[in-house]
């Protein structure tokens, strides 16, 4: 179901159907401040697994696992009440492998379909930024995917930074 939450009524049935989907394992689409993110409970394989079938992701070609995880706190209003009562979710982007990612919950639906329960709907993303990916694991921190924060801003921060190339 997609609820606009654009409205203050139905912005307050779709965070509760969102969050009773979350704990049932089942997958939502949700606002962030960058796209639209599709979600899953972390700590229920099954909802990850159902995440990755969503998205299309070949079971026999998983992505590379290195005993690390990406871990990121999105600045859009819906996605932190949301989170506020779930707790940590697996998140990816909210589109089929491959495909553009979803800038509303519309287009996310047309490409996801009924493999979410619950659409939550806040207008087009005004930041169609990724966000920006740092390996922190060694010694000196790598950028893997540059993405809201380019390399040179990093490097304000943290000088030592290594850019994808070096």
């Amino acid at each position: 179901m997609l609820y606009d939450c654009r409205t203050v009524a139905d912005r307050d049935r779709g965070i509760e159907a969102a969050i009773d989907a979350v704990k049932r394992g089942d997958l939502i689409v949700m606002p962030t401040d960058t796209l639209y993110g599709l979600g899953a409970d972390a700590f229920k394989p099954w909802a990850v697994t159902a995440l990755l079938d969503a998205k299309g992701r070949d079971r026999q070609m998983p992505p590379p696992l290195d005993g690390t995880v990406a871990v990121r706190m999105p600045l859009h209003p819906v996605a932190l009440e949301v989170l506020r009562e779930t707790g940590p979710m697996a998140v990816s982007s909210a589109n089929k492998t491959g495909q553009p990612p979803a800038i509303t919950a519309e287009e996310a639906r047309a490409q996801l379909g009924f493999a979410v329960s619950v659409y939550l709907e806040a207008g087009e993303c005004v930041d169609r930024t990724p966000s920006t990916i740092v390996d922190v694991t060694g010694d000196v921190p790598r950028l893997l995917r540059a993405g809201a924060i380019p390399l040179e801003k990093l490097r304000d921060v943290v000088p030592s930074i290594e850019g994808p190339e070096e």
